[in-house]
């Protein structure tokens, strides 16, 4: 993974995947990102209450190579802070609600694209021109963008079908084929149905594609590609359309590179 535009956000979306030892170090990155740029790792790793081996882990799960590169992409991001949207909530005037609102669209969009690999696009658009049918499942919110996408890609003369019922989601997956992409979409990538349909699709000779927030999920174990994106929760719920931008960007994405005719090579 690439280094992040701003740590924050991944921390957030993927904190539940972490051990006791790192949410404590997480929490510290997360309450405290301001001061920690001017910290040792002796000293973060005192006011977190674990190891310094533990601070270093946590980089390194963030896709950086230790703790010195944290503390970098943490100061090249001190000016765009993370909560925008919950201040947004308590914005006073429609004109700065739009204003403010369209900063957070803007930072989750450049925080999605920090961490979605391009190697990774590049072969999903591969999968993707190989003719076969191509069936998007996901639930609730993750459904409709997954029905987003099925029509987007109709509209480029791609057959391609989306499922939203988990469980209708097991019987679609065994009718699967070699020739045919199964693309899992999941907010965290803990949709079991989801995953279990990637996984009975895969053992049918189908391809599969995980898009999800959370690298090391259930969802994103299942696909052959992760096109991993950033759409952590807000204080008015994961739903929120804010969650989702992310998840659009990554269809918009292949949808683009389809049309241009982009091949494999082409990463």
């Amino acid at each position: 993974m690439k280094p992040l535009y701003n740590p924050i956000p991944f921390i957030r979306s993927s904190f539940h995947r972490l051990t006791d030892t790192e949410k404590k170090a997480a929490r510290l990155v997360l309450e405290r990102h301001n001061e920690l740029p001017m910290m040792t790792v002796k000293e973060a790793a005192g006011a977190a209450g674990v190891s310094q081996a533990t601070m270093v882990r946590l980089a390194k799960k963030l896709g950086l190579s230790g703790f010195p590169e944290l503390k970098l992409v943490l100061a090249r991001s001190l000016g765009h802070e993370e909560s925008i949207y919950e201040r947004t909530l308590q914005t006073p005037g429609i004109p700065r609600l739009i204003q403010e609102t369209l900063e957070f669209v803007a930072q989750t969009l450049r925080d999605s694209s920090a961490t979605l690999d391009a190697a990774a696009v590049a072969q999903a658009v591969g999968m993707l021109q190989g003719g076969g049918r191509i069936v998007l499942v996901g639930v609730g919110g993750s459904g409709a963008i997954a029905e987003l996408a099925r029509q987007r890609f109709l509209e480029i003369g791609l057959f391609a079908i989306a499922c939203a019922d988990p469980p209708t989601m097991p019987r679609l997956a065994r009718t699967a084929v070699a020739s045919d992409v199964y693309i899992g979409v999941s907010h965290h990538g803990q949709t079991i149905a989801v995953s279990d349909c990637l996984k009975i699709a895969k053992l049918n000779g189908a391809q599969t594609i995980a898009v999800t927030s959370d690298p090391c999920s259930v969802v994103a174990e299942q696909g052959d590609v992760l096109l991993q994106n950033l759409g952590f929760p807000t204080s008015v719920g994961p739903e929120a359309g804010i969650a989702r931008v992310g998840q659009i960007m990554v269809f918009d994405i292949l949808n683009l590179a389809l049309s241009a005719g982009f091949s494999e090579s082409a990463s």
